[in-house]
Parts: C-alpha cells; structure tokens; sequence
C-alpha cells in the first residue's frame, strides 16, 4: 500500500470560505479515479498491460464482488465497448 510522506499532504478548498485543509481519504480516491477517467476515457488506447491494468482498475477497482468482463478493441488498441457481468 502506498503511504504518503509526512510532508507532503493533498489539500482541498473548502468552497463556503476558501480555507485550505487537508484532504480525507475519500477525496484522495475521488480524485485519483476522477484522474484516471480523463486519462482513459472510452477510445482510450491501450498500448501496454500497464495500460489495461489501469483501465480495468478505474472501471471496476472499486466494486465488491467478482465481474467477468470483456473489453473489445480496435485493431489500434482503442477501447470500443465493454460488456461485464457479475460473477
């Protein structure tokens, strides 16, 4: 599990007066898939294992239950469509 150093905290804004504080765990995550998202959104090609893992992560990571999926690719490597079911 990745552990942040001690000095370097992700802060947030709070909108209602623009104090800056140190964000929770949840914000950490929301932003980190909100990343993730625009980095591999649906055409997104997928050059590497890395890649697919990556992808696979920020669509399915967060889920409680096993899922069969299929992703289908062009002949680049872009994602087309992406069918799962539960398992």
């Amino acid at each position: 599990m990745y552990s942040m150093p001690a000095d370097e905290t992700l802060l947030v804004r709070e909108p209602a007066n623009g104090a800056l504080r140190p964000a929770t765990r949840d914000e950490v995550l929301r932003a980190a898939r909100a990343s993730l998202a625009r980095r591999l959104r649906r055409g997104a090609s997928l050059e590497s294992p890395r890649a697919a893992h990556d992808y696979l992560r920020m669509r399915m990571g967060a889920l409680e239950h096993e899922v069969f999926g299929v992703l289908y690719l062009d002949l680049c490597g872009a994602v087309t469509y992406v069918r799962r079911r539960a398992g």
